[in-house]
């Protein structure tokens, strides 16, 4: 068993493996509004990838329910990030605490690219920080699914990395997640038998699939978003 030579306190053992999922709460109509767009320096990028990405949360969550696993998303309606994208001054998106059951184990950011690639071609920049607990204390498969799941999302399948020729944006962000796991457990050190305390990624592309889902759903809807 994943937890054997690691302690947690009883509560959060009970948070995370002897509980059900958290009930997620919706607004998904929210969106920037003409006051908003006025203010604070929000790039007009930054209102449409954060009105674009309306059903992202939403997707995440009927998909783990589906799969009767234990991992949502429950959206924040403050849009101000605190991740990597804010460190140059005050920025703007979609951000997301994510729970495994009833335990907030982490935070997802998403806002147009950091460079200024959504006017031209959509890309967008996401961030998944996994700290609040050693995220290592969860099984692999949970961590590795959750992260390939929303590197499908937001990156393409077919546009090339602008990292390495012959490989595309998702294949460069599996390895980033390879990566990411792998430095997870390079933590470790015998001498001390810590585990790592952290794991953070970042991912840069075209959200072509998440954009193909919400496209279908608001044809459902009858409200296209604009």
């Amino acid at each position: 068993m994943w937890l054997k030579n690691y302690s947690l306190k009883r509560s959060v053992y009970r948070e995370l493996f002897e509980s059900d999922p958290i009930n997620v709460q919706y607004d998904t109509d929210r969106e920037f509004t003409s006051d908003e767009r006025g203010c604070g320096g929000i790039r007009e990028a930054e209102i449409q990838c954060y009105n674009e990405f309306w059903y992202f949360a939403s997707w995440i969550n009927k998909l783990y329910e589906k799969l009767q696993e234990p991992i949502r998303l429950q959206e924040l309606r403050d849009p101000l990030l605190r991740g990597s994208a804010a460190m140059d001054g005050p920025a703007f998106g979609r951000r997301y605490d994510i729970y495994y059951n009833r335990r907030k184990i982490g935070y997802l950011e998403v806002c147009a690219s950091l460079i200024p690639r959504y006017e031209r071609d959509g890309s967008v920049h996401v961030e998944i920080d996994l700290s609040h607990i050693p995220p290592r204390v969860l099984p692999f498969e949970d961590v590795y699914g959750f992260l390939s799941v929303v590197a499908s999302l937001v990156v393409s399948v077919e546009k090339q990395s602008p990292r390495f020729a012959n490989t595309t944006e998702y294949q460069d962000a599996l390895l980033q997640i390879d990566r990411a796991m792998l430095g997870a457990v390079w933590q470790i050190t015998e001498e001390t038998s810590e585990i790592g305390r952290s794991l953070e990624i970042t991912f840069s592309g075209r959200p072509d699939h998440y954009r193909e889902l919400a496209h279908v759903q608001d044809q459902g809807r009858g409200d296209p978003k604009t």
